[in-house]
């Protein structure tokens, strides 16, 4: 970091362990560096903080720390932009930062996303390693696998893409190992009483002695099988601590028979309602997992009820609103064309409808079921009778509200 720039891409699911392990080596690593003599300026930012992708260049040299003095300094006009200030103080163009390395950890780096990519292509372009003017180190994390090869195809053709590490979700063993780890540093202290109700000895167990091994077993399986989070899968072994706790609680209020127990354990029904309550709102997190490619399809459903394009079918004598797979795909490539974006071939795009329908958010209807007029878009759109009928199995509501999350997708919509 001290000699060149350079840029890496970190991606996982969430709950991977992506910042906690980058901010692991960034307590580590700097320390080291500042003591070998090397200047150095590291920021962290979570770029869910800004309101405006355009914010990052104000934001970062506020991260900085930066004085309002040092700043009008650095500044070449007193109208300056922040951007140009920030690329001329990575770039060694200003006297006083010239031996300075910079590097930037940017998390929620996909909240950068605008409508022409002008913004990350910049970022990722200044921390080229091939270029020898630049000091800038950049670290960016996001959900997305595919970020770069979807959202920004030009870094390759530029040769300044990052280097790519993905975390895994996390498996079986792997959540059971941290929760058992997690819970031994636990100390849970209790009064036991003795005979006649008088108080005996405080009880000290570790969180392990308090949590049966195959309810943490039945914690681990499902968390895995759903998400790989492995936050999710403290949650619940701390929301089942507390339910046995409260219920302990309770049961010693409102009995005046002596004890001698301490805390009862957390049983697999324990882990079992609070894996209940958690995973509730399935639909939620169906639509959260759900990769940006599959989520601008869903956008289509959202223009489409803007647009007034809905067809309407029956099945099983229910009406619903539908889209043609023909409709799909064409409003698909519009809206790829509007952000600037690298669209899938048809082929890729009937396997990810297949995706979703497998993921039950939307169905593919039998053709002849197809009873009202044609789309807007009629012919030349792909529309009517053109394809397959497709319907959403969740609620148009939900799917805005997943899609609203994402800024480019946002944009779209309010395009």
């Amino acid at each position: 970091m001290a000699s060149k720039s350079g840029s890496l891409y970190v991606s996982g699911n969430p709950g991977t362990g992506k910042t906690a392990s980058i901010m692991n080596v960034l307590e580590t690593y700097i320390p080291k560096l500042e003591n070998s003599g090397h200047d150095t300026i590291h920021v962290f930012l979570n770029c869910t903080t800004l309101t405006d992708a355009k914010q990052i260049y104000t934001k970062l040299l506020e991260e900085m720390e930066f004085t309002a003095d040092e700043l009008e300094d650095m500044r070449e006009t007193e109208n300056e932009k922040p951007e140009d200030t920030f690329i001329r103080l990575v770039t060694g163009q200003i006297e006083q930062e010239q031996d300075t390395a910079f590097l930037v950890i940017l998390d929620e780096i996909d909240n950068l996303v605008s409508r022409n990519q002008e913004i990350l292509y910049r970022l990722f372009g200044m921390a080229d390693g091939g270029r020898t003017d630049s000091r800038l180190a950049l670290v960016g994390i996001a959900n997305a696998l595919d970020l770069t090869d979807r959202i920004l195809p030009r870094l390759q053709v530029r040769g300044c893409e990052p280097e790519l590490l993905n975390f895994r979700p996390y498996k079986v063993p792997d959540i059971v190992a941290i929760i058992k780890d997690r819970l031994a540093g636990v100390k849970v202290e209790t009064n036991s009483q003795g005979d006649g109700g008088q108080s005996a000895n405080v009880v000290v167990q570790t969180g392990n002695d308090v949590i049966q091994s195959t309810a943490i077993e039945m914690c681990a399986r499902k968390v895995a099988a759903a998400s790989g989070d492995l936050r999710q899968a403290l949650d619940v072994c701390l929301q089942a601590l507390e339910v046995v706790c409260n219920t302990a609680k309770k049961s010693k209020s409102s009995s005046s028979s002596s004890s001698k127990d301490a805390l009862p354990k957390v049983t697999v029904m324990h882990i079992v309602k609070v894996l209940a309550q958690v995973n509730g709102s399935t639909t939620d997190q169906k639509l959260k997992a759900l990769n940006f490619q599959q989520k601008l399809v869903l956008t289509c459903f959202v223009i489409a009820e803007k647009e007034q394009q809905f067809q309407k079918i029956t099945t099983n004598g229910v009406v619903k609103k539908s889209l043609t797979t023909n409709q799909l795909y064409q409003q698909y490539i519009e809206l790829s064309s509007d952000a600037s974006l690298p669209a899938i071939s048809r082929s890729e795009f009937t396997d990810l409808l297949g995706v979703l329908e497998v993921n039950g958010i939307l169905a593919l209807e039998k053709q002849k079921s197809l009873l009202s007029r044609r789309s807007k878009t009629g012919a030349n759109g792909g529309g009517g009778s053109g394809g397959q009928p497709v319907t959403l199995s969740v609620q148009l509501g939900e799917i805005h509200k997943a899609v609203d999350e994402n800024p480019i997708l946002k944009s779209l919509i309010d395009y």
